[in-house]
């Protein structure tokens, strides 16, 4: 009975719902966004650079 309730808890623990999990998750996705807009300027400038 004691091995049923230790999954139990890892549920209730789960590291996807944790806040810190949350908070790495937002940084990651706004890094995410600036790189992907340094590189959308970054290839307009280019292309402006060619013609």
């Amino acid at each position: 009975m004691e091995d049923h309730q230790e999954p139990v808890q890892e549920r209730e623990n789960n590291p996807v719902e944790s806040p810190v999990y949350l908070f790495t998750l937002k940084i990651l996705e706004e890094a995410f966004e600036s790189v992907k807009n340094e590189c959308n300027i970054f290839e307009s400038q280019d292309s402006n650079f060619e013609r």
